[in-house]
This record gives structure tokens, sequence and C-alpha cells, in this order.
């Protein structure tokens, strides 16, 4: 069977970084500046970057990503992930993560997944192992993930089951007929 985990949300926690891609709920000095308090005012039809307070501004994904590494695992979703590794199913990872960030990804699911003990089981139970497909969001591609993951399904070869958070990207999978177990309600 080919079972496919997200990795952000699913396997690991990104709690600790969530705060790069949330708004802080704070009035923001330049959005006042030009008329954002103001009845009737054109608020945010300008473009600036993440003041720290601003509820408009740009999301900072470099430094959301730039921090994964730092990740806790999700125990029972990082087992469940494990267990069907070791059953012999063929798993894949896709992440809307971008390839920028593939070492620090790689490194991360190495040492919370597929530790040296799963590797050494799988070894032992003679199954193949050819390493970690990892399907990630190519640098520069700013799509939302619900679009993003549809291209990673091959229509030839597609899952058998899918584990993901986010609300959009399971239901953009259900919607072509995917199964699918949604682990947490991932609204970010």
């Amino acid at each position: 069977m080919k079972v496919v985990f997200d990795i952000d949300g699913t396997l690991s926690n990104p709690g600790h970084r969530l705060h790069f891609i949330q708004p802080k709920g704070e009035d923001c000095s330049v959005c006042d500046s030009w008329g954002g308090n103001l009845p009737g005012a054109r608020v945010h039809d300008r473009d600036h970057t993440r003041s720290g307070s601003c509820t408009y501004a740009k999301k900072d994904w470099d430094g959301f990503f730039a921090a994964c590494g730092d990740d806790t695992p999700i125990p029972i979703n990082v087992k469940l992930c494990q267990e069907l590794m070791l059953a012999g199913h063929t798993l894949e990872f896709w992440t809307g993560r971008r390839e920028a960030e593939r070492d620090t990804t790689v490194e991360w699911l190495n040492k919370h997944v597929v530790g040296r003990e799963i590797y050494l089981n799988l070894l032992a139970h003679r199954y193949e192992y050819e390493g970690i497909t990892l399907k990630m969001r190519k640098d520069g591609d700013r799509r939302p993930d619900h679009i993003l993951k549809m291209e990673f399904i091959d229509p030839l070869n597609p899952p058998d089951i899918i584990f993901e958070d986010r609300s959009t990207v399971v239901r953009a999978y259900r919607e072509r007929g995917l199964t699918v177990f949604q682990v947490a309600e991932g609204d970010f």
C-alpha cells in the first residue's frame, strides 16, 4: 500500500514558529499612518513587510521555514508512520516546505521518523529501503498547498492513504477521490 504523510502539523509540531505566519492582532503604525483607522478608508492597499504587529502584513514564510529543524515530533503520528513503514508499506512525505529546506527536512525525518532503529528493522525484515521519497515545493513557488500538493499526485500510481492536517488540502484530495485521514484542524 502507498501511504503519504504530510510533515508540518502532521508529523512535526510547528507551533513554535507559527508566529511567523500568523498576525499578532495589534494595531500597526504603518497602516494607521495612511488612513487605516479612518471611517470608509481603504485599508491595506499598499504592500509592506511584517513590522511585528500588523494584522494584515505579509506572512514571513522565510522565518517560518528557517525554523523547521527545531520542530518537535507529534509522537502518535510518528509512531503510526513508523509502524506502517515496518509493515512494509511504501511511504512518501509530501510537504509545502521549500527545496531550500530539503537538507534540514531529511535530517529531521532521519532523527525523528526514520531513525537508526527503524532503518535496521527494515533491513532485518528484508524490506527494500531505497531512502525517503520526499516531495517539496520548488524555491520561489508561493502557491497555496491545496494547489501545490495536487501536482504531487501520480495519476498512474496515486496514494492509497494520505495523512494531512490542513483542511484546504484535505478537501482538495477528497475532491479527487483520495482517502485522507485528517490528523488535526490545520487552518493556517
